[in-house]
């Protein structure tokens, strides 16, 4: 099996500053998308309608590693 490249990944976490602060610092990722969602109740992986959430996506400075968010 050859590498594998992640191309796009979702991550639920606790703490979003001290998360996106990790990425940020260690593997030198910068925001792509940063705001507070109210959600719809369907396409999201937790949460219901109604709930907010803080959504944020970090890129990566590379033409083929992707995104996470």
């Amino acid at each position: 099996m050859g590498n594998t490249i992640v191309k796009r990944t979702t991550l639920i976490v606790r703490d979003i500053e001290k998360s996106r602060a990790w990425y940020e610092q260690v593997l030198e990722m910068n925001a792509y998308y940063d705001d507070e969602v109210v959600l719809s109740g369907t396409g999201m992986a937790a949460g219901k309608k109604g709930d907010k959430t803080h959504l944020v996506i970090l890129k990566c400075n590379d033409p083929v590693i992707g995104m996470i968010g």
